[in-house]
């Protein structure tokens, strides 16, 4: 490493500009986003899990009915 070569690349990272604030908050935005996305997700399984297909009647009982004997076990 040539001398004064550790100075130079602390002069350049001291002197670059610092990070645009809109950026900073527009990954925060995206981050929590992204949570409540996977929340909304979770929750709908849980959601949709919870439901009991023996409750079903008419159209929807034989709706399921067919979506589950073509389903392979």
């Amino acid at each position: 490493m040539p001398f004064g070569f550790d100075t130079l690349v602390m002069a350049r990272w001291r002197s670059r500009p610092t990070e645009d604030e809109f950026a900073v908050l527009l990954a925060a935005l995206f981050r929590r986003a992204v949570i409540c996305a996977g929340l909304v997700v979770f929750l709908s399984i849980v959601w949709g899990s919870l439901g009991n297909a023996s409750d079903a009647s008419g159209v929807v009982a034989l709706a399921n009915y067919e979506i589950n004997t073509h389903l392979p076990p």
